[in-house]
């Protein structure tokens, strides 16, 4: 909760900015950066803010933007069979460098930072005194190198049969890439519609505020307060009920 106030609050004074100006601006690039810092901070173990100096934000951008309008994705939709399924797949991720693919690239640049991060746990720097575990540390303590069923022991001492299955380096970078991908631009979308609603109904963007101002009184929001902001959370549904996020 602290990590995501800082957050909203370093959000607010790149908003006060442009906001000062008395000019009209587009908030979506903000929620974008919003979202982005949290997840990385959360999950990736970034330390501190990095809001319009994050590389994965463009990354992540460009990875919708191509998302299901390549012809790859097109030829699957046309030919919807496992075998043609997995030959696409294989050669998308073979030919993925030569076409400059945005999802090749965000997948080596977790790689990087995966690798960068093992090279840490090695070393024993991997988490300094005060930093919380992340979602990275967490993957890399339930990591394999390799999986064994011991079918053949199985056989022949039925019962005694003990499969460990844990996450492979490959496994840890496509949770990683879930983690960017399914927060990042939903909730983006989510909080930059809503604002635009609220912009142009300033009665009830009244009503909010008055809300917030009583029950979040202090400088320090907590995670009780936010639960206690019933209009708050009647907005937001709203918001999403007119335009549903995960539709494109």
């Amino acid at each position: 909760m602290p990590t995501v106030d800082d957050s909203v609050n370093v959000m607010m004074t790149h908003l006060k900015k442009v906001a000062d100006s008395g000019k009209a601006f587009n908030i979506h690039p903000y929620f974008h950066e919003l979202t982005m810092d949290v997840i990385c901070r959360i999950a990736m173990g970034q330390r501190g803010t990095r809001q319009f100096e994050n590389p994965h934000v463009d990354v992540c951008k460009r990875v919708f933007a191509h998302f299901g309008v390549d012809r790859l994705s097109t030829f699957a939709f046309l030919f919807p069979f496992d075998w043609f399924i997995w030959c696409l797949r294989r050669f998308a991720f073979v030919t993925a460098n030569l076409r400059k693919a945005p999802f090749k690239e965000l997948l080596d640049i977790l790689r990087k930072e995966i690798k960068e991060r093992k090279e840490l746990r090695v070393e024993g720097k991997n988490v300094q005194e005060g930093d919380r575990i992340d979602f990275i540390d967490l993957f890399l303590d339930a990591e394999a190198s390799e999986i064994s069923d011991h079918n053949g022991d199985y056989m022949q001492n039925k019962g005694s049969l003990k499969v460990a299955k844990k996450m492979t380096t490959d496994e840890i970078g496509a949770q990683c890439f879930v983690f960017l991908l399914a927060g990042f631009d939903t909730t983006a979308n989510t909080l930059a519609n809503t604002m635009f609603f609220l912009a142009k109904d300033p009665e009830r963007q009244k009503i909010l505020q008055s809300e917030i101002d009583e029950v979040c009184s202090d400088e320090d929001v907590t995670y009780e307060q936010l639960q206690s902001l019933k209009y708050g959370d009647a907005v937001m549904k709203e918001a999403l009920r007119m335009i549903p996020i995960a539709a494109l």
